[in-house]
């Protein structure tokens, strides 16, 4: 869960950089949810905080799927999200939660590979 969550939120290029801290917050019991509102909430990225809502979804759009999104892939994100009918954050928890991450980020590989990690340590 801790690589979907810095992958919808960061994009995948970002992995090694918060795996450990991503780690640590599942660890201590924090959810999807509880996490992709801590990305919004306390700004962790500008880049999608500062965004408009078409630039934040088309950002989180291509960090789930791989690929740059066309207007018909994200109207159905951003006219909820404009209309006050899902928050940024619960856009970001779906985006982590879905299969595409999967296929996109090659978990299966990761599975059979590993992925280094470093303890986050405070």
């Amino acid at each position: 869960m801790a690589v979907k969550a810095i992958a919808a939120a960061f994009g995948a290029e970002s992995i090694d950089t918060y795996f450990g801290a991503a780690v640590s917050l599942f660890d201590s019991g924090m959810s999807m949810a509880d996490i992709s509102n801590l990305v919004i909430d306390y700004n962790v990225n500008p880049e999608i905080n500062a965004a408009d809502n078409t630039e934040f979804v088309s950002y989180v759009y291509k960090n789930a799927t791989g690929v740059d999104p066309n207007l018909f892939q994200i109207l159905p994100y951003v006219i909820p999200l404009d209309e006050g009918l899902i928050t940024r954050a619960e856009l970001l928890c779906v985006a982590a939660e879905s299969s595409i991450i999967d296929t996109q980020l090659d978990l299966i590989g990761w599975r059979e590979s590993g992925l280094e990690y470093h303890p986050l340590i405070s």
